[in-house]
């Protein structure tokens, strides 16, 4: 199999040369380091032509099996396969959710500059603007807590937000962990994974899913986000670009 760079040959075709399940080891070449339609045909030329091409990949069909999603992951190694078929998804140490959407970001949500000091919450629960998780730049460790949401009175008046015809327009998710301490992570990126600690007492949106563990002291496994190992099985998986949670 040729891996092409997305924008690459003028008219890149795919074969299905045998459908059924094989133990039979693959060959495939990586051309998405090299981009355009002039210098992918001479790596490709290039590579079975040497004989020890740096860009030439050989696995198992059988292996792809034994990751989520079944991704044709030729790049990986055995190890990182075995961490798939032996470790412990991430779901039994923290509860993964997505948060709010308000239905109306200018209507609800605001720069906490924006906002009078004494309606903003920093422990309270009788204020109307509390914190938001929502993303935001690459960052990890710590940060991007610009965002204030209006959920005065538990969120009334987004819980009742309604079109004309009676239909709510926001979406409350995962409300019982609201103001939880955990961790959260920008769902769109172009870079790393990044991930963040999420103190108590803030609300978290969609696109600022969040984490909380478990168990208090499992907190720890926050820290594994920043691995690279982690990245190298988020990509193994196809999840770069737009990290989302698909239930909860």
């Amino acid at each position: 199999m040729v891996h092409f760079f997305l924008v690459s040959f003028d008219t890149p075709t795919i074969y299905v040369l045998k459908k059924r399940n094989s133990d039979y080891k693959g060959t495939y070449i990586k051309l998405t380091d090299f981009y355009g339609a002039e210098t992918q045909p001479i790596k490709y030329l290039e590579a079975i032509t040497t004989e020890k091409c740096p860009y030439i990949y050989y696995a198992r069909q059988s292996g792809f099996f034994k990751i989520p999603g079944i991704p044709v992951a030729y790049w990986v190694g055995d190890s990182i396969i075995e961490l798939f078929e032996t470790g412990s998804m991430m779901g039994k140490y923290a509860d993964l959710k997505q948060g709010l959407i308000t239905g109306d970001n200018d209507r609800f949500v605001r720069g906490w500059h924006e906002c009078d000091i004494n309606t903003i919450s920093l422990s309270e629960r009788d204020k109307k603007w509390f914190f938001f998780h929502k993303g935001g730049e690459y960052r990890k460790w710590y940060g991007n807590l610009t965002l204030v949401v209006n959920w005065e009175n538990n969120g009334n008046e987004i819980i009742n937000f309604r079109d004309s015809s009676g239909k709510q327009k926001s979406r409350p998710q995962n409300v019982q962990f609201y103001f939880k301490e955990g961790f959260t992570w920008t769902s769109l990126t172009v870079s790393d994974f990044n991930v963040r600690y999420m103190p108590t007492g803030a609300v978290f949106a969609a696109k600022g899913s969040a984490g909380f563990c478990k168990n208090k002291e499992n907190l720890y496994y926050f820290f594994i986000l920043f691995s690279a190992t982690f990245n190298v099985l988020l990509l193994t998986g196809g999840k770069h670009g737009h990290i989302r949670i698909l239930q909860g």
